[in-house]
């Protein structure tokens, strides 16, 4: 089985939900984003975005590997993901939804924040390569 500091570090987005819903284990870039307060429970540090309810253990077994969004408390991050169940636990899967390399700034995220093989930073990187270029045909029309 993978040690939970190398989940930490090659998952930097993920957590693990034990059966009352407490978040334990949370990767890398989450982990500065959290409070440090042992007993966190889920509601005290997401939010459902999509689909937009309670999230119970029941919810979390019916849509297990299927897309959710959840909001960080008290910021704007959302996090596009999955639930998986491993070990008698719930551990999500997921990585910040952005649509422009523009958003990395006020989310106070970089790119180190994401693992390598993260492909988030990729289809950011190439948006913005199509946005410079869009705008640099532009300049030259005119």
């Amino acid at each position: 089985m993978i040690s939970a500091e190398i989940c930490r570090q090659t998952f930097p987005f993920c957590f693990t939900l034990d059966r009352s819903l407490r978040v334990d284990l949370v990767g890398r870039s989450l982990q500065k984003r959290l409070s440090s307060n042992d007993a966190r429970s889920f509601d005290a540090c997401f939010r459902p975005v999509r689909p937009a309810r309670a999230i119970t253990e029941e919810t979390i077994k019916l849509s297990l590997s299927h897309p959710i969004v959840l909001q960080l408390v008290g910021s704007d991050l959302l996090l596009s993901g999955a639930f998986y169940a491993v070990d008698g636990a719930y551990l999500f899967l997921g990585s910040p939804k952005l649509d422009s390399v523009y958003e990395l700034m006020p989310l106070k995220l970089t790119i180190d924040d994401f693992a390598p093989h993260d492909l988030v930073i990729t289809h950011l990187l190439q948006l913005q390569k199509m946005e410079v270029s869009a705008n640099e045909s532009m300049e030259a029309a005119r």
